[in-house]
């Protein structure tokens, strides 16, 4: 019976000290302006033809970072600043290419809205969800996943990126 009790107090210290630690902070106030600090993103490029696949990593690092959010309430507006650039690495097979992609931007001018950790910005007739990776009183973490399937003839290039952005508040 003393064996059970001890069991039976292991399984609740176990239990009561799982916590939601995954869950993101999103406690600061996401109303002003935020000045993005880095950009990172990474991913894979799948190219099908027939039976034949290709698989690309892709890997890309910001730099001339001018860019800024600026988020304002009643009504809820996003304004989108400036643009970033992003030395973007290939891998296929192996071989390595490596490209600079300028004039770079995570979002256009719309709205927001904010549900805990997502954060849903309305542009262009168009709407693009962002994760809330963090959200304090001076730093801002959003990361965007893309997916994207094109085909073209019988080739079939299905694209999956996640794209992390750190912002520091103005």
């Amino acid at each position: 019976m003393k064996n059970l009790s001890i069991l039976c107090m292991a399984f609740a210290i176990v239990f009561s000290s799982c916590s939601k630690d995954d869950a993101p902070d999103t406690s600061g106030d996401l109303v002003g302006t935020w000045k993005a600090v880095s950009v990172d993103y990474s991913g894979t490029e799948t190219h099908t033809v027939r039976d034949a696949v290709t698989e690309t990593t892709i890997t890309g690092k910001g730099y001339k970072m001018n860019y800024e959010l600026t988020f304002s309430e009643t009504p809820n507006d996003l304004t989108s600043q400036g643009k970033y650039s992003v030395k973007e690495t290939r891998v296929t097979n192996g071989e390595e290419t490596k490209q600079n992609l300028g004039n770079q931007k995570l979002v256009d001018n719309g709205t927001w809205a904010k549900t805990n950790a997502e954060l849903e910005i309305a542009h262009f007739g168009k709407n693009t969800s962002l994760k809330i990776v963090k959200l304090s009183d001076s730093e801002l973490i959003l990361e965007k996943l893309e997916k994207e399937e094109l085909t073209i003839g019988r080739r079939v290039i299905k694209t999956r990126k996640t794209t992390t952005i750190t912002f520091e508040k103005q």
